[in-house]
């Protein structure tokens, strides 16, 4: 009886684990080839599942919450949640383009410390103090919360955070 066991479960695995291994690779090809030149953005909900789950949160101001978790990879990639009570489509849309410029002038810049190997979920929260809050936020209050997020986010990582 063992037999005919071992000789099914060698069917099953020659039947599925190429299927298993292709799906893996398929799924981490956009891994192959770091992008130095553009954003890595977090889109899978399993990543941002992830990074709820395991992952260490901060506050630098009211309105946002950051979570974070390091990742095997030598690169920092970043997400964004917006709710529909931060605003109408037109103010949800400016954070993302604010959230994608900030990101992108600080891998460029050499003087701010680039974080790598690190997933970042910055979660924004309505004001119900003040309901034009984001309407009326502007760019250098922005990016002053988003910097010291950063900076935060550097300081409780355990990996060094320099540009290679």
């Amino acid at each position: 009886h063992m037999v005919s066991v071992h000789a099914w479960l060698q069917k099953v695995v020659a039947k599925y684990l190429p299927a298993a291994e292709a799906k893996a690779a398929r799924d981490l090809r956009w891994l192959w080839v770091e992008n130095k030149s553009a954003l890595n953005v977090l889109t899978r909900r399993s990543d941002f599942q992830k990074i709820k789950i395991s992952g260490q949160k901060l506050r630098p101001c009211s309105w946002v919450q950051v979570q974070f978790l390091e990742n095997q990879f030598n690169w920092f990639r970043c997400g964004w949640t917006i709710p529909r009570n931060v605003g109408n489509a037109v103010t949800r849309n400016r954070i993302r383009r604010w959230c994608r410029e900030f990101f992108r002038a600080r891998s460029k810049s050499s003087s701010a410390a680039v974080l790598t190997g690190i997933d970042a979920n910055f979660i924004f929260f309505s004001q119900p103090q003040a309901r034009d809050f984001y309407k009326t936020l502007d760019f250098e209050r922005f990016v002053a919360c988003l910097e010291m997020a950063c900076s935060r986010i550097s300081a409780r990582t355990s990996k060094p955070h320099l540009r290679t």
